[in-house]
This record gives C-alpha cells, sequence and structure tokens, in this order.
C-alpha cells in the first residue's frame, strides 16, 4: 500500500502539485476570506471569486513561463516559507 501512495504523490509532484497547484490554491484562499470578510464589492460572491482568482493566476502563471528575475519568484519564496511558519504554528 505504501509504495503506492509514494507513487501518487511523486506522480504529483511532477505533474508541479507544490509549483503550481498549492500556491495557487493559497493565494485564492486567502485573497477570497480578505474580501469576504472586508466586502469591498458588497455580498457580490461571484466578483470576489473572479478577484481572488485573478490574484492567484497573476502569481503562479509568471512563475510557470519563468517571468520572475532570479531570487523574486514568490511562489519558491512561499513554498521555502511554509515549513518555516508550520514550525512557528505547532
Amino acid at each position: 500500500m505504501a509504495p503506492i501512495l509514494v507513487d501518487v504523490i511523486r506522480n504529483l509532484e511532477g505533474m508541479g502539485l507544490t509549483d503550481v497547484l498549492l500556491p495557487f490554491l493559497l493565494i485564492f484562499t486567502i485573497v477570497f476570506a480578505i474580501l469576504q470578510m472586508v466586502k469591498i464589492f458588497g455580498e457580490n460572491k461571484k466578483i470576489n471569486i473572479i478577484v481572488a482568482l485573478s490574484m492567484g493566476l497573476l502569481v503562479v502563471v509568471p512563475h510557470v513561463t519563468g517571468g520572475y528575475p532570479p531570487g523574486s519568484d514568490v511562489v519558491e519564496i512561499i513554498n521555502n516559507a511554509i515549513p518555516n511558519v508550520m514550525v512557528v504554528l505547532i
């Protein structure tokens, strides 16, 4: 059972799970939650989703295309900071 799970995780990693999907979901969730709490656009959830989706894509797409200058890639900063933040939270 364990080798199958390891293979699945490696396949997901090869498809870009930690480079694309997880940072996108993190940014989307945080931006959406902030927009819902602040209510800049009122109670309109559709606009909040579109803005959060756009913000998430604006961060992840330059990472995939190599548009960030060396040392300032937001996705790499997030991937390097998450383990340290989790240790502090625990």
